[in-house]
């Protein structure tokens, strides 16, 4: 029995016609901070390798799915402006989508899709056009724990807002001045990137700092439709669209970016840091790579199937030394 297969067929599997698009997940705060945070430094040669068409010439697109409560408004801003910069640099169509929230900064990078192809969950939150600062009075605390402030500085203004110190209007008047400053800063970014899209007769409803579920974020022209990355991405270039994944971190590699949370590093002892014995628990030494953590031996079982599960997806060496 002889194997045939048509020309028409070879010659789609040998020269490929269909459109590509690239899938980045921007998932997380944003701070240029150790961990799996979001900041131009961690992203960067994701985004060039999202819209890289030298090594893909049938690139239609780029699709981003952001999920992100926000964070600093200048790694906003700067990620923001890598993404523009980038498509049109290519001539890359772009195309945002609202996960779980896109709210602050997180909006910020929403507003990065291009007029038209911005989208959102209709259980997406959406928006937060504001601006917040906190903090804590610790001046009873230390005070009724008998201990006094000592604080020095050069420059009038070096120790505003000290938590220790009582609070000054000046410094407070200081404050507002650069939350109201930064506010306009966001609203003016807004309205440039959303254009004529915006419900103008609600504009004091849209920059008061507010959230909205997908369909009113639509109504208020903060989005432009509602839709999943992968239904948008087909209906706009057909069912044989290949959407190809691009990584965007952690830094840190598994199974530290799991076990470990933002910091990256793990040391634990037993309670207090003695087993129940009374004596110290055996630690392993859990090497990945470059990165080290210490384990307690209790849970070496644990992280040696965990490891065996996933060593041939992640192809990683790992050492074990007890001590």
């Amino acid at each position: 029995m002889s194997s045939w297969i048509s020309v028409s067929a070879w010659r789609k599997w040998w020269s490929p016609t269909n459109k590509v698009v690239h899938h980045l997940r921007l998932k997380g705060a944003i701070a240029d901070a150790r961990g799996p945070n979001l900041s131009l430094r961690s992203l960067e040669k994701a985004l060039a390798a999202a819209f890289d068409k030298s090594k893909n010439q049938r690139l239609a697109a780029v699709a981003i799915s952001i999920n992100s409560p926000g964070g600093s408004p200048v790694q906003s801003s700067l990620i923001y402006g890598r993404i523009r910069a980038l498509a049109d640099e290519n001539e890359v169509p772009v195309f945002t989508f609202a996960e779980d929230v896109a709210a602050s900064g997180g909006f910020w990078l929403l507003t990065a899709g291009d007029v038209g192809r911005v989208y959102a969950d209709p259980a997406s939150l959406v928006g937060s056009i504001g601006v917040v600062t906190g903090g804590f009075g610790m001046v009873g605390l230390i005070e009724k724990l008998g201990v006094e402030r000592r604080l020095l500085h050069a420059g009038k203004s070096k120790a505003r807002s000290d938590p220790f110190s009582p609070v000054k209007e000046e410094d407070q008047a200081k404050t507002k001045e650069i939350l109201s400053d930064m506010h306009v800063l966001f609203e003016s970014h807004v309205r440039a990137s959303r254009g004529g899209k915006l419900a103008e007769e609600r504009a004091e409803d849209i920059f008061s700092g507010d959230v909205w579920l997908g369909k009113e974020a639509k109504d208020l022209g903060l989005i432009d439709d509602l839709g999943t990355m992968r239904s948008v991405i087909r209906k706009e270039y057909g069912e044989e669209v290949e959407i190809k994944e691009v990584k965007a971190g952690p830094e840190v590699p598994w199974p530290f970016s799991t076990l470990t949370g933002s910091m990256g590093v793990v040391s634990t002892m037993g309670i207090g840091g003695f087993g129940s014995a009374g004596g110290r628990e055996q630690q392993i030494d859990l090497r990945v790579g470059e990165v080290s953590a210490s384990i307690p031996a209790s849970a070496a079982g644990a992280v040696a199937e965990a490891l065996e599960e996933r060593a041939a997806e992640h192809a990683l060496m790992a050492r074990y030394r007890v001590w």
